[in-house]
C-alpha cells in the first residue's frame, strides 16, 4: 500500500521518512515459538495543523499498536485469563507455549470493554485484589446474565454507595458479610433486599 493514514487527523500521506522492524510474538505452531519480523515504514507529514509529524505504519488486522504480540495471542490470553485468572492462566499458558505472567493476564482482562449496562434487577457485589494486601476493588455482577457490569476502583462505602444510587432499579443485592457493603447498600438502595449468598454465608 503506497500510502498510510495519520492516526491523529486521518489524512493520507505517501512521504516515507524511514523504515523499522517491528517484532511480534505469534501463537506457537507445533510446540515451536513463532516470532514475526515486520519491515514497516515511518511516514512524514508536512501539515502544520496536525501535531503528528511522523507516524509509524499500522497493521490493525494483525496487532494492536504498541503491543509486542499479535491479536491472536492477545485473544488467547483473554480466554485463558477469563477461565483461570492470573496465576492459573499463567501456568496453563506455559504448557500451551503461551508463556506470560499473571500480571499480564490480569491486565488483558482489565483492558476489556464491558458491554453496555442494561436494566439491572439482581446484582452480586464482592471485593477483589488489584494487589493482594495493598489495594482492593469491587466487582458488580448481573445475576441474571452472570456477567460483570462494573469494576469499582475500591471497596469503600462512598464509592459503592454512589454507584448503587445510579441504579435505583435494582431490587436485590447479594453480598458477603462485609459491614461496609451492608452500609453502602442500605444507604444507596434502601428499598433493595440484601442476601448473604451461599458462597459467603
Amino acid at each position: 500500500m503506497p500510502e498510510s493514514h495519520c492516526p491523529r487527523c486521518g489524512q493520507p500521506t505517501g512521504r516515507i521518512h524511514s523504515h523499522y522492524c517491528r517484532v511480534l510474538r505469534d501463537a506457537p505452531i507445533g510446540g515451536k515459538t513463532v516470532i514475526l519480523h515486520l519491515n514497516l515504514r515511518r511516514f512524514r507529514r508536512r501539515q502544520p495543523t496536525c501535531p503528528q509529524q511522523i507516524f509509524c505504519e499500522r497493521v490493525p488486522e494483525l496487532a494492536v499498536p504498541s503491543l509486542h504480540r499479535t491479536r491472536r495471542v492477545s485473544n488467547a490470553f483473554v480466554e485463558v485469563a477469563s477461565a483461570l485468572g492470573g496465576r492459573g492462566g499463567a501456568r496453563l499458558g506455559a504448557h500451551l507455549g503461551l508463556q506470560t505472567s499473571a500480571s499480564t493476564l490480569l491486565r488483558c482482562i482489565q483492558s476489556l470493554h464491558l458491554p453496555a449496562i442494561g436494566p439491572l434487577r439482581f446484582v452480586g457485589i464482592d471485593d477483589f485484589a488489584f494487589r493482594k494486601g495493598h489495594r482492593y476493588g469491587t466487582v458488580i455482577v448481573d445475576l441474571e446474565t452472570h456477567r460483570p457490569v462494573e469494576i469499582l476502583p475500591d471497596r469503600t462505602i462512598p464509592v459503592v454507595d454512589a454507584w448503587l444510587r445510579m441504579h435505583p432499579e435494582i431490587t436485590l443485592v447479594t453480598r458477603d458479610r462485609s459491614t461496609e457493603f451492608a452500609s453502602a447498600i442500605t444507604s444507596g438502595l434502601p428499598e433493595a433486599t440484601q442476601v448473604l449468598d451461599r458462597w459467603h454465608s
